[in-house]
């Protein structure tokens, strides 16, 4: 899986500052850790790391609110970063 391009994808979408600040982070921290190139398992925990800031305090805050961001996986990042990109696209 192409993590750097789910983050490319989400950075080309958004236009606020804040977000831009989080996925620009995101980006960084996945580039210097190369995670395209580790093992399935360790690039997943990897990209839910550097993407949870984003995801749980400016995506879905209220799954932060809730306490609901500790039992997230993968997969739910996956369909929150899909539900934000056909967000986007409609706008």
């Amino acid at each position: 899986m192409n993590y750097l391009g789910i983050v490319e994808r989400l950075i080309s979408a958004t236009t606020e500052q804040e977000n831009l600040i989080s996925l620009n982070f995101a980006r960084e921290g996945l580039k210097a850790e190369n995670v395209n190139q580790l093992p399935e398992t360790e690039a997943q925990k990897r990209f839910v790391y550097y993407l949870r800031p984003f995801f749980i305090f400016l995506l879905y805050p209220s799954v932060y609110e809730t306490g609901k961001w500790v039992r997230l996986t993968f997969d739910d990042y996956l369909r929150g970063i899909n539900k934000e990109l056909n967000r986007t696209r409609k706008d």
